[in-house]
């Protein structure tokens, strides 16, 4: 499903649990850049099913690391975005790589565990 608040709770919790790890923005957002995938499939009009290859582990670990290179050229929106919530924010382009990858291999696990 494209785009669901489904994946904005454990995501959001999760990434601020870890946050001294990771990058919390970089990885709740993995979790939606993810599924840009389906929405082109929905729109387009494709045949199912609608999870595809970025919703596997090996080609969304490409889609998590260039996720995460193109957050890291968005970095100062990024560090603008956590000063308003107030959440201290320091990062580096390893961190946000490895946070775009483990993003988008969350959002795959959750996909797996809400099949039927």
């Amino acid at each position: 499903m494209p785009v669901t608040p489904y994946h904005f709770g454990p995501a959001g919790l999760l990434g601020y649990i870890f946050r001294k790890w990771i990058d919390l923005p970089v990885f709740v957002l993995a979790n939606v850049v993810v599924d840009i995938e389906v929405l082109l499939i929905s729109l387009i009009d494709l045949s199912r099913p609608h999870h595809r290859y970025s919703h596997t582990f090996l080609i969304g670990t490409a889609v998590g690391a260039v996720w995460g290179l193109v957050a890291y050229t968005g970095l100062p929106i990024l560090k603008w975005l956590m000063k308003i919530i107030k959440i201290p924010y320091q990062t580096n382009a390893f961190k946000m790589i490895i946070s775009g990858i483990l993003g988008v291999w969350f959002h795959v696990l959750i996909e797996i565990m809400s099949q039927p």
